[in-house]
């Protein structure tokens, strides 16, 4: 609240701070902005209004988005993920009724993309979040494809390698709650450290490399058949889902089922970054399936 206080009916307003288990305080470092940041993972499910990423400006709730990456956080704790986001940096970029983040905004896209990075990387080193482990696809003629694919000026912004955004431990760092150090504890302690550096000391690190790889897994949510890992940039691809089985047993089928679903998480995380309509993302769509009709991806 910041000092502030708010009386209705005599009744003094206190903010809303449920128990938690784990909570974490950082600032995410995006294009030369900063974004302080704190990450909670509650004692019980967080209201669906709350959950999962609440973007503020100025003390007024923005928007509130669900990482694609949600379905990766262990039980019970999907529902009770938290982060409350300071987005004064782009307030320049919010509509005129301050409800919400103009579309094709890449400062924008870049600070959901370094928060959800951020949060990924956290909840998976103190154990909330499963590591996507598998069978990795080194394809050679995949990666040339694709590099040479990011350098065509109509695709460059597929690339998904061009998004700002930090690696693990990097960022400016604001101090660390010392949360569960894994899911099962309940401990409702946060301490914090004091800076060690200043925000401005530390430097953006670049994602290097335009090329792919393919991560086959087998998840038990078969909801879902692929996405990009938020840590890496590559392609997840889930091996349970009902489709990639119909068509495992047909090789030409199967390449076919798998580049689709890859240029569509390509479309759908450079449309963060550039606004795009339905058509032109159906069309892009075609064009690349044309551009691999020969390319064997697994």
């Amino acid at each position: 609240m910041n000092g502030l206080t708010i009386i209705i009916n005599g009744n003094k307003l206190e903010p809303w701070n449920p128990p938690h288990v784990f909570q974490t305080k950082w600032v995410v470092k995006s294009k030369k902005m900063l974004f302080p940041i704190t990450l909670s993972v509650m004692q019980k499910d967080v209201p669906s209004k709350y959950r999962h990423i609440q973007y503020e400006v100025w003390g007024k709730n923005v928007t509130v988005k669900k990482p694609e990456w949600i379905s990766d956080v262990l039980e019970p704790h999907k529902n009770r993920v938290y982060a409350i986001v300071d987005a004064n940096k782009c307030s320049k970029y919010l509509k005129l009724n301050k409800n919400s983040f103009k579309s094709g905004q890449v400062a924008v896209a870049d600070m959901y993309k370094s928060v959800e990075r951020w949060m990924h990387e956290t909840l998976r080193r103190e154990g909330y979040v499963e590591k996507h482990t598998g069978n990795v696809k080194h394809n050679t003629k995949m990666t040339k494809f694709f590099q040479n694919l990011f350098k065509k000026p109509e695709y460059e912004w597929l690339n998904p390698n061009t998004m700002s955004g930090i690696g693990t431990n990097s960022g400016a760092g604001s101090g660390k709650g010392l949360g569960s150090g894994n899911a099962k504890t309940n401990s409702n302690d946060t301490h914090e450290k004091p800076n060690e550096k200043e925000p401005n000391e530390n430097k953006d690190k670049k994602r290097g490399g335009s090329g792919l790889n393919i991560t086959l897994i087998y998840s038990n949510d078969t909801s879902w058949d692929g996405c990009l890992d938020p840590e890496t940039n590559n392609f997840i691809c889930n091996r349970k889902h009902p489709l990639y089985i119909k068509y495992e047993n047909n090789e030409d089928a199967r390449n076919q089922r798998v580049k689709s679903v890859l240029f569509s998480e390509l479309i759908k995380n450079g449309a963060r970054r550039r606004d795009i309509t339905a058509e032109e993302a159906f069309i892009t769509h075609r064009n690349l399936m044309t551009e691999a009709k020969d390319l064997k991806v697994v």
